[in-house]
């Protein structure tokens, strides 16, 4: 991995420790929020990553390679571990953006990495609870924030980007697939045929 602090981010992350107000940076070029949301279903669908700016946010390069080699060589050397590696390491920001497509990898069920994908996919919802599998504690906040914190109770990342902004953009991605996939299985060997896809 390089260095973080060529990354674009940096500048917006700078520029809050100096003083300046999270919410002018809200929707622009640096808030993962707006990114994940404009990411069209056709890029997600085929895996047009490309059309991701992964390369506006920690790491994004890495974690664009990652996916890249989770989905076409089935791997999980190749690229599963990447995600959840970086937010253990408190980078969640590009990790986020891989959320919708291991999400599809998941629901693949000829996909070799189908189950790793999946948990790679709820790693940057976690916020700080790195490790917490149960359903009812995914989306729990770290509980040692402080007072006045400006970022949802989450803090910073080690970055210096707005935690609660990685953790917003990846919990509506995991809370609809929750919602709204949706697998059958096969009646004769109990293997899932399909699956219904948030958009």
């Amino acid at each position: 991995m390089g260095d973080w602090r060529t990354d674009p981010t940096f500048t917006m992350c700078r520029a809050l420790v100096d003083g300046a107000d999270l919410s002018s940076f809200a929707g622009g070029p640096f808030d993962v929020r707006a990114a994940v949301s404009a990411i069209r279903p056709e890029a997600k669908d085929g895996f047009l990553l490309g059309q991701v700016p992964w390369e506006r946010f920690p790491q994004g390069g890495d974690v664009r390679d990652a996916v890249h080699l989770l989905h076409t060589e089935g791997s999980l050397r190749a690229g599963a571990g990447v995600v959840s590696g970086m937010c253990a390491n408190d980078m969640r920001a590009a990790a986020v953006l891989a959320v919708p497509f291991l999400i599809r990898i998941a629901a693949d069920s000829r996909h070799p990495c189908r189950a790793d994908a999946l948990v790679e996919a709820a790693c940057p919802a976690r916020a700080r609870h790195v490790g917490i599998a149960s359903r009812d504690e995914l989306l729990l906040h770290r509980a040692d924030f402080q007072d006045g914190d400006l970022h949802d109770d989450c803090g910073v990342e080690v970055t210096g980007y707005p935690a609660g902004w990685s953790v917003a953009a990846a919990r509506p991605t995991n809370s609809r697939l929750a919602r709204t996939t949706h697998v059958t299985n096969h009646p004769a060997d109990g293997k899932p045929i399909t699956a219904h896809l948030p958009r």
